[in-house]
């Protein structure tokens, strides 16, 4: 189609760039209506589903159930958070602990070096 646009730009045969549009505008055609078609079946689809109303108290409990359903999730994830990163404090705490120890050993005097 690009191929034919360039073609189309460096011609001035009328029937040519006639039939490039009439094609262009075929091609939409076509286009549009499987579009139309594809909604009209999703359409139907829909229809077929039935709407059911539910009443305020219906909805307030269901979004009730939801809060409590995402805080327990929160405090979950919230919570194993929290201990890993309690985990990575006490491991470099101790690392700074071994690390202390180390220079400290390394630093001793002996008394034989003299």
């Amino acid at each position: 189609m690009a191929n034919q646009f360039y073609t189309m730009t460096k011609t001035n045969d009328f029937d040519l760039c006639k039939q490039y549009v009439m094609n262009y505008i075929e091609n939409n055609k076509k286009q549009l209506n499987h579009c139309q078609f594809e909604l009209t079946k999703q359409e139907q689809q829909f229809q077929t589903c039935p709407m059911i109303e539910l009443s305020f108290e219906q909805i307030e409990h269901r979004l009730k159930e939801l809060v409590n359903r995402e805080r327990k999730y929160l405090s979950k994830r919230n919570s194993d958070k929290l201990m890993k990163f309690k985990g990575d404090i006490s491991e470099k705490q101790l690392l700074t602990t071994i690390s202390a120890s180390s220079i400290m050993s390394n630093q001793q005097v002996n008394p034989f070096d003299f």
